[in-house]
C-alpha cells in the first residue's frame, strides 16, 4: 500500500530531480509513522494501512507538489526565497518598515507571523519589531511543545504570543499543549505534508472536543484546505479555518497577475463562513 502510494505521487512529478527528492522525503515521512502505529500496538500491515491512508489521496498530494517543482518555476521560487531568507534576517537587526508595509495596506485586526525557527533569529529586537507594528503571534511549526521554553519568555516579554500546535498524532499530548496554549490553537488536520486535500479523515470533532474541555481561547484548523466547502466544514467545527498551500498554487499558476484571482479566492472562502 505504502509503495502503491509512493509510485502514484512520483508518476505526476515532472521533474526528475524533485520527483527523487519527494519520493524520498514521503517514504521517510510514511516509515515514520509506520514505527508510530507499529510502537503503540498495530501490527505491521495495519500500521502501514493507517499510515497510508492518513496521508491522505496520491493526486491531492502530487498535484500542488508538482506546481511548485515545475523548472519554469524554479527559478522565481528560488528567487523569492532567497528575497525572503535576506527580508527576515534584515527584521532580526531593523526592519521596521518590513512589517510596516503588510500593516498599512491591510485593515486586518489580528496578525500572526508563521515561518520557521531554522529561518529567523528571535532577537529582543526581531520581537519589539513584532511588538511595535501589531504582530499579535507566532507560529513555528519546527519547534515542538518540549521545546518552547526556550522561546516562550522572550515572546511574553514583548506581549508576543507563542502559537501551538495540535496534530493527530499528539493524542495524550493534546490536553497538556492546550492548557498552556496562547493566543490561539493551530490543528493540524492531517498527517502527511501540507498540500490541497480532496478529503479530511481525521476526526477532528474529538480533537477539538478535547481542546474545549482544556482551553478557552480559540483554535483553528488548518493543513489541506482549499476549498470553501472544506473552510465551512472546518470552521463548523472550530473557530476558523487556515489555508496556505492552496494560495501558493495560485501564485504558481497566474504569476504576476495572481493578486485579482487571491482576492476573489480569498473572498469566497470568507463568504462560506458567513
Amino acid at each position: 500500500m505504502k509503495n502503491k502510494f509512493l509510485d502514484k505521487v512520483a508518476e505526476q512529478i515532472e521533474d526528475e530531480r524533485s520527483r527523487k527528492l519527494i519520493t524520498a522525503e514521503l517514504e521517510s515521512h510514511l516509515l515514520d509513522k509506520i514505527d508510530y502505529y507499529v510502537d503503540i500496538g498495530y501490527s505491521k500491515e495495519e500500521a502501514e494501512k493507517r499510515a497510508t491512508e492518513e496521508m491522505g489521496n496520491p493526486d491531492d498530494t502530487a498535484v500542488p507538489l508538482n506546481a511548485l517543482h515545475q523548472n519554469k518555476y524554479r527559478g522565481i521560487f528560488t528567487f523569492i526565497c532567497l528575497v525572503a531568507v535576506i527580508a527576515l534576517f534584515m527584521a532580526t537587526v531593523n526592519a521596521s518598515p518590513l512589517f510596516c508595509y503588510v500593516a498599512e495596506y491591510s485593515n486586518l485586526t489580528h496578525y500572526a507571523m508563521f515561518d520557521f525557527w531554522s529561518l529567523i533569529i528571535l532577537t529582543a529586537r526581531f520581537l519589539s519589531n513584532c511588538r511595535d507594528v501589531g504582530i499579535d503571534g507566532l507560529i513555528l511549526p519546527d519547534v515542538p511543545y518540549e521545546e518552547k521554553e526556550e522561546f516562550l519568555p522572550a515572546c511574553r516579554k514583548y506581549g508576543v504570543d507563542f502559537v501551538s500546535l495540535i496534530a493527530p498524532t499528539s493524542e495524550n499530548r493534546i490536553a497538556m499543549i492546550a492548557r498552556e496554549a496562547e493566543g490561539f490553537l493551530y490543528i493540524v488536520s492531517s498527517l502527511g505534508v501540507t498540500g490541497e486535500r480532496s478529503e479530511i479523515k481525521t476526526d477532528l470533532a474529538s480533537i477539538v472536543s478535547l481542546v474545549r474541555e482544556n482551553t478557552d481561547i480559540p483554535c483553528a484548523i488548518g493543513f489541506g484546505i482549499s476549498t470553501p466547502e472544506q473552510a465551512k466544514k472546518m470552521a463548523d467545527l472550530s473557530d476558523g479555518a487556515i489555508v496556505g498551500s492552496a494560495i501558493v498554487k495560485l501564485l504558481a499558476q497566474y504569476g504576476k497577475d495572481v493578486p485579482e484571482h487571491i482576492g476573489a479566492y480569498v473572498k469566497n472562502m470568507k463568504d462560506a463562513l458567513r
